[in-house]
């Protein structure tokens, strides 16, 4: 009978703790839903694996905010470049989701929407500090003034979407721009996304409305695919496959196979990033690489480990030439004005060279210096005109010749 009570007490207990696992895993379950199945605004907020910023398919707020830090000098120009770039970056975004079935909208615009505008005081200069201490304090900085400043449930509501992510643009030059994205092994963590942008590059170059479409995609899930990332699933060889057959993609940054403009993005959205993007469910490079699977759409999670895979740090070589690229000293950008000085400048240096080739080739066979050259070729026109009047004369001579010796031909035009 004791026998009997204590395996029925084992049995209960074992039971409770089988279902406070099953509570506890259920409590940490994320939503798969998109924006359109979930309802009223912000009734799924902190159980969306995606974070704030979810599916790039329906609407989405972007709310800027200005950091002013105590070097910054914003001027009228400096916010009408980020209202530009912002622009040609969600009108690009909205083609690049036609193609794949998708209907991308981004309120961002803050001369319609002023609400969206906001101004961050920053009490230190954050110089470009896009690593270290200081641009981790600048981090939670702006994490603190999102959850204490802005009314986020507020957006929400007014603009009826279940997503937002915030673009904080920086009046400054860094060597990088970045996005803080949220992670599923950090839940903890602050749910809000956001991006920093700093108007130029090291060197002073402005940085491009290309870079700006980079850091958004990262909001909604999109991968760097030009490092390696263990977290991500992101190995070597993939890296490499990727350089190699999706050259275009935008999220090769410096890597892509495409020139960087002022005024235009001309990178794509390639599958890769699609499926990461959740526009897609299935890649056929999963046979080859299963590793680089996303636990969830749209959404940053630590991949199952894999045995095997080189995830050795490494960075896919910048294309120099036909793409931007990013150095200590700035990005070198090509636009439809120097492409055409360059092809002018090249045309110039060619035809240069075919002159100077020619006289070096005569100077190299008739063994002369510049000024017996130059005699030289002025003996040869003297010689040409000499011959050119010679035969004038000649045929002069053998007119005359031809009406000596037929004095018939002038009778019968006078008859």
């Amino acid at each position: 009978m004791l026998k009997n009570k204590l395996s029925l007490a084992l049995l209960l207990i074992l039971c409770l703790f089988l279902g406070g696992c099953k509570k506890d895993e259920q409590a940490v379950t994320y939503t798969e839903l998109t924006q359109s199945e979930v309802g009223e605004p912000g009734s799924d907020w902190g159980k969306s694996a995606t974070g704030s910023a979810k599916y790039l398919d329906g609407t989405s707020v972007l709310v800027t905010i200005y950091l002013d830090d105590v070097n910054s000098l914003w001027l009228e120009s400096d916010e009408q470049l980020v209202a530009d770039n912002m622009k040609f970056a969600c009108d690009y975004l909205a083609e690049q989701g036609k193609l794949y079935g998708k209907e991308v909208k981004l309120i961002y615009d803050t001369s319609v929407d002023s609400d969206l505008a906001y101004r961050l005081s920053y009490k230190d200069a954050f110089a470009g500090s896009t690593r270290g201490d200081k641009a981790e304090q600048l981090v939670y900085s702006v994490y603190d003034y999102i959850e204490n400043n802005i009314d986020t449930q507020a957006i929400l509501k007014k603009y009826n979407v279940n997503s937002i992510g915030y673009m904080v643009f920086i009046d400054g030059e860094a060597d990088r721009c970045t996005a803080y994205c949220y992670q599923l092994e950090y839940r903890d963590y602050y749910y809000n996304e956001f991006c920093l942008i700093n108007l130029r590059w090291n060197g002073g170059h402005n940085v491009y409305p290309d870079t700006y479409a980079h850091e958004i995609l990262h909001l909604f899930g999109a991968r760097d695919l030009y490092y390696t990332d263990k977290y991500d699933g992101l190995s070597r060889p993939f890296i490499d496959y990727v350089y190699e057959n999706y050259d275009t993609d935008i999220m090769l940054g410096s890597g892509t196979n495409v020139v960087a403009y002022e005024n235009k993005i001309t990178s794509d959205i390639t599958d890769i990033t699609a499926y990461y993007l959740g526009w897609l469910s299935y890649l056929y490079e999963f046979e080859e690489y299963p590793h680089i699977k996303s636990k969830y759409p749209a959404s940053f999670s630590e991949v199952e480990k894999v045995i095997g895979v080189d995830f050795m740090d490494y960075t896919v070589e910048a294309r120099k030439l036909r793409g931007g690229y990013y150095t200590d000293e700035g990005r070198f950008i090509m636009t439809d004005e120097k492409i055409s000085a360059l092809i002018a400048l090249i045309i110039a240096i060619i035809m240069l060279a075919c002159i100077l080739s020619k006289s070096y080739r005569m100077k190299k066979i008739y063994n002369m210096n510049s000024k017996q050259y130059k005699n030289y070729k002025n003996s040869l026109k003297r010689q040409k005109a000499k011959e050119k009047a010679g035969r004038q004369y000649a045929k002069q001579d053998n007119i005359i010749s031809l009406y000596s010796s037929n004095p018939d031909i002038i009778d019968d035009k006078e008859e």
